[in-house]
């Protein structure tokens, strides 16, 4: 396997635009709607420096799905 992947997916969501943005928007809200979060319930993460926007992040590991860092 490849040292780093790109996954990407795509949903047709019925809500508004500003509603789907602000839940995407700011990691804190991630852990209420990702699937990756209900995929491992024992998954740990840690938010980087910055939590909402433009260069938000954060890093998981997890025993089920390994380790990595999603960015904003």
């Amino acid at each position: 396997m490849p040292r780093t992947t790109t996954e990407v997916r795509s949903a047709v969501i019925h809500a508004p635009v500003a509603t789907v943005f602000k839940l995407t928007n700011d990691l804190d809200n991630w852990p209420k709607w990702s699937p990756w979060f209900r995929e491992d319930p024992d998954l740990s993460f840690e938010f980087g420096d910055k939590t909402k926007g433009k260069g938000a992040s954060y890093t998981w590991e997890s025993n089920k799905m390994g380790e990595g860092k999603l960015w904003i």
